[in-house]
């Protein structure tokens, strides 16, 4: 996979505009969500091969046990709650990149979940 493009370029030489920087926080937060949307499919691809049910592909043989079956839960387990635990920082970010930018502008911030 090849370095993402920053969409605003190479930084002006009076540094960028607090809209500019809002931006970049915001983008960076959806190439998190990229990024950990490919973890979870992975962790699920990890389970279905173990159970042998992605099309086209062999079921393993032999066959996993119910321990490894098991062991691969608690790592799939163990994978989600980090990226729940991501999940949770980008969600306290956006929304402090949210409030500032409706603090710099004119327009009303919006009500609070």
């Amino acid at each position: 996979m090849s370095m993402p493009i920053w969409p605003l370029g190479p930084t002006p030489p009076d540094g960028f505009t607090l809209p500019d920087a809002i931006a970049s926080i915001l983008y960076s937060i959806a190439l998190e969500e990229l990024g950990l949307s490919h973890i979870m499919n992975t962790e699920g691809e990890k389970i279905q091969r173990l159970l042998g049910t992605i099309e086209g592909l062999e079921p393993l043989d032999p066959e996993p046990t119910i321990g490894q079956i098991l062991m691969a839960n608690q790592s799939v387990s163990d994978m989600l709650m980090t990226v729940l635990m991501n999940e949770m920082v980008l969600s306290v970010k956006m929304a402090v990149a949210l409030d500032a930018y409706f603090k710099g502008t004119d327009l009303p911030t919006p009500p609070q979940p």
